[in-house]
Parts: C-alpha cells; sequence; structure tokens
C-alpha cells in the first residue's frame, strides 16, 4: 500500500518542487535587473517610458511566473516586458536574455550571436558560463 501512495505522490511532489524552483529563479531574474548598467543608448534614465525587457528563447519554463514577479513593478525606474523569442535574431531591444535548456544545441551559435550586444545572457543550463567563453 506504501508502495502505491508513493508511487502516485512522487510526480506530484516532483511537479510542485519544479513549479516552485522557477518561482523562485523568476523572482531573481526579475530582481537582477535592478543590479545591472547599461549604455545610455540601450537604457536611458532619462527615458522612464522605455520599457526594461526581460526575454526568454526558447521553451518557457518560467510559464505564467515571471510575468506575475514583473506585474506592477519596476526596474531601474522602467516597467518591466516579458518577452519570449523563438530565435535569436528577436532578441533587438532585449536587456536581459534567458537561455532555456531547449536551446542548448545552438547554444555557441545564440552567444556569438548576442556577443557585441549590451545584454546580460541568464541560464540554468549546466556549464553555461564555460560556454560563454567564446
Amino acid at each position: 500500500m506504501f508502495s502505491i501512495v508513493m508511487a502516485l505522490f512522487f510526480p506530484i511532489a516532483y511537479a510542485y518542487s519544479a513549479a516552485e524552483e522557477y518561482e523562485i529563479k523568476a523572482a531573481f531574474l526579475y530582481n537582477l535587473g535592478n543590479y545591472l548598467r547599461f549604455p545610455e543608448s540601450s537604457l536611458s534614465d532619462d527615458d522612464t517610458d522605455q520599457l526594461f525587457q526581460i526575454c526568454i528563447l526558447g521553451k518557457d519554463p518560467f510559464q505564467q511566473n515571471i510575468d506575475s514577479a514583473a506585474e506592477g513593478e519596476k526596474i531601474q525606474g522602467h516597467s518591466p516586458k516579458i518577452r519570449r523569442l523563438q530565435r535569436v535574431q528577436e532578441a533587438e531591444g532585449c536587456h536581459l536574455i534567458f537561455i532555456s535548456d531547449s536551446e542548448r544545441a545552438r547554444l555557441k551559435s545564440i552567444l556569438q550571436a548576442l556577443n557585441s550586444r549590451p545584454i546580460l545572457t541568464v541560464s540554468d543550463m549546466d556549464d553555461f558560463l564555460e560556454q560563454g567563453e567564446c
């Protein structure tokens, strides 16, 4: 009986912990924006109508958690905008980009494409930092 209960409970407990993990990561991404400094051409302190764009490239592991974390908040005096991207070419205007694990096979080319832009790249992939040494 115990084995049956555990077999039924384990997937639910795992799903809950994964959802909770990305809730915490969403809050971290949002708050990280307050500690960054961007070139004036990318994010102007004077133009408070300009949006702080947090982009997610690939499969979105956050679902609505990141939208909830940013709702009604300000990042460096700017309203946040969450964008979901399918291709790195859509990254124009992003200030912070989360690269999903679904993009692992293209990671090197993604980092090379973003290399000259004032965009902070973030990921929870294993060995992500080592990959950034392009």
